[in-house]
């Protein structure tokens, strides 16, 4: 007992040395562990946050074809041409910018293969 005393005493730097080792190395470890952690989390809130986009977009994109079809609905009823076709317009620009957002949520996977009769930015759709 003594000997195994006097012997940790005479290598007390080298037993520091390799407890401190090994303890940084669980500390390796769980810091890994942890960004692993940290990392599932943030890919699964951005999964979140594009999903609840989408389906707001979704949601708007219903609104306005519904509004669209009750505006083509009601020509008849409209009696004021000017305020028509300035009604018109704005729900055109609508449509178009409702229908450019989507395609930043659904692009088109393989542009070489659909609509290559149009134009470079309109195959695809």
């Amino acid at each position: 007992m003594e000997t195994a005393l006097t012997w940790g005493r005479d290598h007390l730097a080298v037993i520091i040395a390799i407890v401190a080792a090994v303890l940084a190395l669980i500390g390796a470890i769980l810091s890994r562990a942890e960004t692993r952690k940290q990392r599932r989390i943030l890919h699964e809130n951005l999964r979140h946050t594009v999903d609840t986009q989408s389906l707001a977009w979704g949601n708007q994109a219903i609104a306005l074809l519904g509004q669209a079809a009750m505006f083509a609905r009601t020509r008849k009823h409209q009696a004021n041409d000017a305020a028509f076709l300035q009604q018109r317009i704005n729900l055109m620009l609508a449509l178009s910018t409702t229908v450019e957002r989507g395609r930043l949520f659904f692009p088109n996977i393989d542009p070489d293969k659909k609509g290559t009769e149009k134009e470079g930015v309109y195959r695809g759709a």
